[in-house]
């Protein structure tokens, strides 16, 4: 049973200061967001707290934008190549949502032995391409990064995930997730609007057979930044 709760604005506000204070960014500088809303989720007894805020990407000037926060970045690009008859937009769908997730780190239930990182980008329609880079970051005892390689979707694909594993014998320890991606538009889409990220808790502390978070309880999903395609014929 799922319940939600809005909180306060004293609330929303003492969070952002908790969250300014405690999250920094590993391989790229974060971006400040506009706080939007803090809900509080209760699954089978358990509180997770979600924050929703915007991010304002930067523009490029090779016409690219970048969205930071401080688990991801993700930079899109505009759609190349034969772009749609009006005829042919007409039977597109009017929008396209693409997520990146980086999940909480956790043990893995498939590797015995390993702690494991993983992140995706899901997406409502094809893309002309999707890239994604992920890193495991323990931040104590000891901060270590280990990177996972650079995956690459073919043309047309609407998901795409990507993951690191080390030995338990890296742990204990706080471990976090880093993920950059680049998302390619699919002809016939522009970008629309601002991003929304989505926050379920912090840090997550792992040893072998054990995972709990170290400040709050969250959901699968740690962190997710989500944009928009618009259809060009309905942009302006």
């Amino acid at each position: 049973m799922v319940r939600k709760y809005r909180v306060s604005q004293l609330a929303i506000l003492t969070l952002v200061v908790a969250i300014t204070m405690t999250v920094y960014g590993f391989g790229a500088q974060a971006t400040a967001v506009t706080p939007r809303s803090v809900d509080i989720e209760v699954v089978d007894g358990e509180t997770n707290e979600v924050t929703t805020s915007q991010v304002t990407g930067i523009v490029r000037d090779d016409g690219t934008t970048k969205f930071s926060t401080g688990f991801s970045e993700l930079t899109v690009r505009p759609a190349d190549g034969p772009q749609p008859t009006a005829q042919e937009l007409e039977s597109m769908a009017a929008y396209i949502g693409c997520d990146l997730t980086v999940q909480h780190v956790h043990p893995s239930s498939h590797v015995s032995g390993t702690i494991n990182g993983v992140a995706s980008v899901s997406c409502t329609g094809p893309t002309s391409s999707i890239v994604l880079h992920y890193s495991l970051i323990r931040t104590s005892p000891n901060p270590t990064q280990w990177g996972a390689g650079t995956k690459t979707s073919s043309f047309g694909a609407t998901y795409l995930q990507n993951n690191r594993g080390v030995s338990c014998s890296a742990g204990p320890g706080n471990f976090r997730g880093w993920a950059q991606s680049t998302i390619t538009a699919p002809p016939g889409y522009t970008l629309y609007g601002p991003a929304t990220y989505s926050k379920y808790g912090t840090i997550t502390s792992v040893a072998c057979g054990v995972s709990f978070l170290a400040e709050t309880n969250g959901s699968e999903g740690s962190a997710e930044t989500a944009i928009t395609f618009v259809r060009s014929d309905l942009a302006s």
